[in-house]
């Protein structure tokens, strides 16, 4: 699952690349030692019940950890299918939501509480790479079958032309205007 996937992300990443990652469970620490056998500095949060890491436990968490120090910040948040996936995200970065998730209103819900994309976890690791740089820029990564779920039904959609159609894709992918 997720945690798979960090593993091949950061296996993919130049060891000289400044990476940290925050990894989040409820009672153990197997993730976060997983994940340190790669290099990379690694945190793991024992939430010890709650279902979900919040600002103030990330905050904590990186407390004594120098932010100029590095590029990307990694957070593996508590994978309990049975916890709400609704929480404020804030807006001091862009945060881009990785999850198997791609119901509709789990989507807008993320949206709703600050997510500027919205990747689902059987992305390969340079689309995952493509979607962290193009929120970085600006742009707003929504994986096809994430952007596919907020569409309106299928009887109620206009018909587009083949370049319109093209282009659909393109920005679905994450390409900017410029780009396209």
């Amino acid at each position: 699952g997720k945690t798979t996937l960090l593993e091949k992300t950061l296996q993919s990443f130049d060891k000289k690349r400044g990476v940290v990652v925050l990894t989040g469970d409820i009672q153990t620490e197997n993730d976060a030692k997983r994940l340190s056998r790669l290099g990379y500095p690694v945190k793991q949060i024992v939430t010890g019940g709650t279902c979900h890491l919040d600002a103030k436990m990330i905050e904590k968490h990186l407390a004594d950890w120098p932010l100029d120090s590095f590029d990307i910040l990694l957070i593996e948040n508590v994978g309990n299918l049975v916890c709400p996936s609704s929480y404020d995200l804030g807006e001091h970065a862009k945060v881009v939501i990785l999850t198997s998730f791609s119901e509709r209103e789990r989507i807008l819900d993320a949206v709703q509480a600050g997510a500027v994309g919205y990747l689902l976890k059987d992305a390969d690791p340079d689309e995952l790479m493509r979607g962290v740089r193009s929120a970085a820029e600006g742009n707003a990564p929504f994986s096809p079958k994430a952007a596919k779920a907020l569409l309106p039904t299928a009887g109620t959609q206009p018909q587009l032309t083949d370049r319109e159609r093209e282009v659909l894709a393109l920005v679905a992918q994450g390409l900017a205007n410029k780009q396209i």
